[in-house]
């Protein structure tokens, strides 16, 4: 449970300050 909302968190925070670079 955590580790699926920390990796969401993660997601967002990456895709709101580095653009999209993964696919």
């Amino acid at each position: 449970m955590k580790r699926q909302l920390l990796f969401q968190l993660s997601s967002a925070f990456i895709s709101k300050h580095v653009p999209i670079m993964m696919d």
